[in-house]
């Protein structure tokens, strides 16, 4: 099997050119690019040769599914790409150690109210061993974001 890293060396023009196809509103073309790019790298995880599939064909399907992914997302209503949002949304500027810390303890409490499969999903999240095609686990990283966005408002 093929190392990820020279995988996706390899094949890196095929994001790139997918990249260059799409636009996303609210998005530069270095961000959809860059989404396209982690698209690949999650393609040459994912990537199982014995399946038959040649790898070309899975990276551009897994990178269009990305990007119509985050097009819909942009396009959803109520919705705002980060590089809309104002610098106060995602910003500490004024921030003190208490409001620091409050906001910490909110993020914890949070973690508590998981149930197990939502604390599997968000571990595998950070470890890199999420696999985005296991419909229950997307679902319980959805309900996990859900409850930490609802702690940090």
């Amino acid at each position: 099997m093929t190392a990820v890293p020279a995988l996706w060396t390899k094949h890196r023009g095929i994001a790139i050119g997918i990249a260059s196809q799409w636009f996303i509103p609210g998005a530069s073309a270095d961000d959809v690019r860059q989404e396209a790019l982690i698209a690949l790298w999650v393609a040459c995880g994912d990537y199982k040769p014995e399946q038959g599939v040649p790898f070309p064909s899975f990276a551009r399907m897994v990178i269009q599914r990305r990007l119509a992914s985050c097009l819909k997302v942009a396009t959803r209503p109520g919705k705002r790409l980060l590089t809309e949002s104002s610098r106060e949304d995602w910003q500490l500027v004024s921030c003190d150690e208490q409001d620091a810390r409050m906001a910490l303890w909110d993020l914890v409490e949070a973690t508590r109210t998981l149930t197990l499969l939502e604390r599997t999903a968000v571990q595998r999240f950070v470890d890199g061993t999420y696999d985005s095609y296991d419909k229950r686990m997307d679902n319980a990283l959805t309900r996990a974001r859900r409850k930490f966005r609802a702690a940090a408002a």
